[in-house]
């Protein structure tokens, strides 16, 4: 009968006053500190992607703007050939290559008990809606991922975004092209964005906190 009555006792203080079983803290609880933890997990795709541009000295730009209920961190890079003249021979070159990561933390409300993954997920799932119907779905990256890419006169850009838990990663790379880019240009760069959002989806518990 003690041991019933002790068990009792136990439940009762861990779903608490409010009737509700409280819920486990989210993974993680904010951004990786800079642009160059997400350098590091990225560096090869990201120099895939910006080929015979691509400079090691370069770095991510970093800044971590603040929000009430997320942090963010995000990092730009641009590689550039000021060189190209514009010739009829090098109209197919890139004149640059740049990428763009948004790394962002949904957190526990400060006005409120909503849970930070399903915030995350619904936000996810709100912009993902928002592309449609030029997104994939994409799997094997994270909780859920999508991708797209589209093209103008001069440039071929593409975007992947993923979301694991409460954490959501956005991937935006852009090619200039000296003259317009090919159609496989923009399909190239998705690729590219896949390559980079595989990287990051796969050592983000390395790099967040």
């Amino acid at each position: 009968m003690t041991t019933g009555i002790l068990l009792a006792a136990a439940s009762i203080a861990l779903i608490g006053c409010d009737g509700k079983t409280p819920e486990s803290a989210p993974p993680y609880s904010s951004p990786p500190t800079d642009c160059l933890e997400v350098r590091a997990v990225t560096q090869d795709a990201v120099s895939s992607f910006a080929g015979e541009l691509y400079e090691p000295k370069s770095e991510f730009r970093s800044e971590q703007p603040q929000k009430e209920t997320a942090k963010v961190l995000t990092c730009y890079g641009a590689f550039v050939d000021d060189s190209l003249r514009g010739d009829d021979a090098e109209l197919a070159k890139i004149r640059a290559a740049t990428i763009f990561i948004a790394i962002t933390v949904n957190q526990p409300s400060s006005w409120g008990d909503k849970n930070p993954v399903e915030e995350a997920e619904r936000s996810f799932t709100s912009s993902r809606d928002q592309h449609s119907p030029a997104v994939k779905i994409v799997n094997g990256i994270g909780d859920d991922a999508y991708s797209f890419h589209e093209s103008s006169s001069t440039e071929a850009s593409a975007e992947t975004d993923f979301r694991v838990a409460n954490a959501t990663v956005h991937i935006r790379l852009n090619r200039t092209f000296v003259g317009a880019p090919t159609p496989e240009q923009g399909p190239a760069v998705e690729r590219h964005a896949l390559e980079v959002a595989r990287a990051l989806a796969g050592g983000l518990d390395r790099v967040m906190n």
